[in-house]
């Protein structure tokens, strides 16, 4: 590897882990417990959506662990509202939904995970990261949760441009072998 790619690498490295950062900021609705969360998330975070044999293997994953699976397709087309999905355990089934938006009221520390249909409730963080889901979504269309959605991708933003700035995140293990 010359200088040149060996420098594009870690500048990539850097931005998926503040972007972690970030995310587990969002998420937990705390500075701080980055580690934390990613000890009890499994966060990949990538310029396409998975296709169905990669799913099929965070299911397996997700049985295997018990650790839900949070996927962050991040596109040059939409660089501020991510495509999110999400495999988690539910009593003895596993759960994708596939397509969920970040939704943020103006009270809010954290943000919520609510599939985009708006019609199977939502997903957040209790204060010890264990990921639960609410039967009811917050909003009953995107068009009502229009400015929710908005004020979570600005966050989401605007934590992650502090954590450029200050540079002080580890890489974690998937950015090291991205």
């Amino acid at each position: 590897m010359n200088d040149n790619e060996q420098l594009i690498t870690v500048k990539s490295q850097t931005l998926a882990a503040n972007y972690a950062r970030a995310v587990a900021q969002l998420l937990s609705g705390q500075e701080g417990r980055h580690a934390e969360f990613l000890d009890k998330v499994q966060l990949i975070l990538s310029g396409v959506e998975p296709q169905a044999d990669e799913l099929e293997a965070f299911s397996e994953q997700v049985r295997r662990t018990g650790r839900p699976v949070l996927w962050f397709c991040v596109t040059a087309d939409t660089p501020f509202v991510p495509t999110i999905g999400l495999v988690m355990h539910d009593d003895d089934a596993v759960i994708v939904e596939t397509e969920c938006v970040l939704w943020m009221s103006p009270k809010d520390r954290c943000a919520t995970l609510v599939p985009n249909c708006f019609s199977r409730g939502a997903y957040s963080f209790d204060s010890e990261l264990a990921l639960k889901h609410a039967a009811e979504a917050p909003s009953k269309t995107y068009r009502r949760a229009e400015s929710s959605v908005v004020r979570a991708c600005w966050r989401l933003s605007d934590i992650e441009r502090r954590e450029a700035r200050r540079q002080v995140f580890g890489l974690p293990g998937f950015a090291k072998a991205a």
